[in-house]
């Protein structure tokens, strides 16, 4: 919304606990509005596995998937993650 996007343009599905949940709840939202595409939003170190979970839940679908990654700011480093208790934890 910082952005000028107003909220009524924004869904949100707050419901799971986990990605595979978030996108079996997803989905009939998806469904009932008839879109085609949908970009995820996700912390940075969880876009690869949201992104597969998503495309897993959703197939047979044509959605189409987007990906957009919210920066972790100095919580995360994708090439040194592995470097870190707090790295691990996060992957964990």
């Amino acid at each position: 919304m910082d952005l000028g996007i107003s909220s009524e343009h924004i869904l949100l599905e707050n419901q799971a606990t986990n990605a595979a949940e978030n996108a079996s709840f997803a989905l009939p939202i998806i469904q009932q509005h008839k879109f085609k595409t949908v970009i995820l939003v996700m912390s940075d170190f969880t876009g690869l596995r949201a992104h597969l979970t998503a495309k897993l839940v959703w197939t047979g679908t044509e959605i189409e998937i987007y990906n957009s990654h919210a920066s972790s700011g100095s919580h995360w480093n994708q090439w040194i993650w592995w470097l870190s208790q707090e790295g691990w934890h996060l992957i964990i």
